[in-house]
């Protein structure tokens, strides 16, 4: 990459947002409604203690570092505060019931939506949910009834 084309990336890049697909929003957008939401406010929580241990981590800027030298470091952890922040509103939403899983009725109603799963991916979700709620010796049984 010449000198010309690396200064023009960087000018793009600084001023253009891009899509970026980083591994959180994608689990984010494939979860299974069936996932109970005491599971995922423990997972929620559990990156919160990450996401603050990695705050932790962070030192403070050098003084004789000119801070042009130090945007970087500044962005990263500003997105990690809101990143913890937003998930502190989200499990304090779970623990509340404002934040719940779809309902078969409602899962039913978005089924007519484009993109929507289909009636065999929701049935697929009720059992599995159906078989979470089941003590374990019985979802072993299940599993060998439906063998036979």
């Amino acid at each position: 990459m010449g000198a010309a084309t690396l200064s023009e990336w960087i000018r793009t890049v600084l001023s253009t947002p891009a899509r970026e697909f980083p591994d959180f929003p994608a689990a984010l957008s494939l979860l299974d409604p069936s996932l109970k939401p005491s599971e995922l406010r423990a997972l929620l929580e559990a990156r919160i203690a990450a996401l603050e241990t990695r705050l932790a981590g962070h030192t403070e800027p050098h003084p004789e570092l000119p801070r042009m030298f130090l945007l970087e470091e500044e962005y990263m952890a500003a997105l990690v505060r809101a990143e913890v922040a937003w998930l502190r509103d989200v499990v304090a939403d779970l623990r509340s019931g404002r934040l719940r899983p779809p309902t078969m009725a409602e899962m039913r109603r978005l089924s007519t939506l484009p993109g929507a799963p289909s009636e065999d991916a929701m049935r697929a979700m009720a059992e599995r949910a159906a078989g979470a709620s089941l003590p374990r010796a019985k979802r072993s049984d299940r599993r060998v009834s439906r063998r036979d």
